[in-house]
């Protein structure tokens, strides 16, 4: 009777386990670079470091715009300094 208590707790403890990764699904990646762009753009330092954090390319270009530039124009020197740490200049 303990044997099947023990079981139904790991049972329990799997699914649990099975429902967070499940919610981490993959992002693929030109959804990443889009939603990055956009925060960019935004001049959003938050979302932009989010999305850095998710594995968005911090050189990614669309339609002649990068990351850098959406900054530069926005006059966000902060931003800039970010994307620069995470690799947009190199």
């Amino acid at each position: 009777m303990a044997d099947n208590k023990k079981d139904e707790e790991k049972k329990a403890a799997d699914a649990v386990t099975d429902d967070e990764e499940e919610s981490e699904e993959e992002i693929p990646q030109d959804e990443l670079d889009n939603n990055l762009l956009e925060a960019c753009r935004n001049n959003s330092i938050d979302d932009t470091e989010f999305w850095l954090d998710k594995g968005g390319n911090p050189a990614y270009e669309k339609d002649g715009w990068n990351t850098v530039l959406w900054a530069a124009c926005n006059g966000n020197e902060q931003l800039l300094r970010v994307l620069h740490r995470r690799g947009a200049l190199n």
